[in-house]
């Protein structure tokens, strides 16, 4: 699913606020996902 978003087939070049916003989106799912597997491993670092 994630490689899907991140390579979307049908995505329009031309809709620039649009790639803007969805690229966005990502920077933001990437953060959160590096901010849960750290808050992870620190968690098991601590026990």
């Amino acid at each position: 699913m994630l490689w899907h978003d991140l390579h979307d087939p049908h995505a329009d070049p031309r809709n620039d606020v649009d790639d803007r916003e969805r690229s966005l989106r990502q920077r933001l799912r990437r953060a959160v996902w590096l901010i849960a597997a750290a808050s992870v491993v620190a968690a098991l670092l601590l026990v």
